[in-house]
């Protein structure tokens, strides 16, 4: 996946796991979803954060979304209007966030609010 599409799956990506958050209030252990989610929003905004930075200084692009499946590519050169179908969009952002729960991009989170406490058989 080139660094635009990167991009693009990224910032797909954090809007899903955001709007999926609301779902999670249902769920008796929503708090331990909650948890996980926001560590891997905070990564991939990380990870978004340096690929909008490389896009800039290496690349010289910029990208902007102007309709759901829109995006404008500008740069030094290019100056280009990138069209996917919604199955497009939806596997490259699909590919992204499996990275970020099981693949090479998963990585153990820490429970930050403290109030939800699982008890083992064996805690005592």
């Amino acid at each position: 996946m080139d660094i635009v599409n990167q991009f693009i799956a990224t910032s797909l990506a954090i809007k899903v796991f955001k709007r999926d958050q609301d779902s999670f209030l249902d769920f008796k252990f929503f708090e331990l979803y909650l948890d996980m989610t926001d560590s891997i929003i905070g990564r991939l905004q990380e990870d978004l954060n340096a690929l909008r930075k490389e896009m800039i200084t290496k690349h010289h692009i910029d990208v902007r979304q102007l309709e759901s499946t829109k995006y404008i590519v500008k740069g030094r050169d290019t100056n280009e209007v990138l069209e996917f179908t919604p199955d497009q969009l939806k596997q490259m952002t699909t590919e992204v966030m499996d990275r970020y729960l099981t693949g090479d991009k998963a990585a153990p989170f820490e429970r930050q609010s403290g109030r939800w406490k699982m008890k083992l058989p064996h805690d005592k």
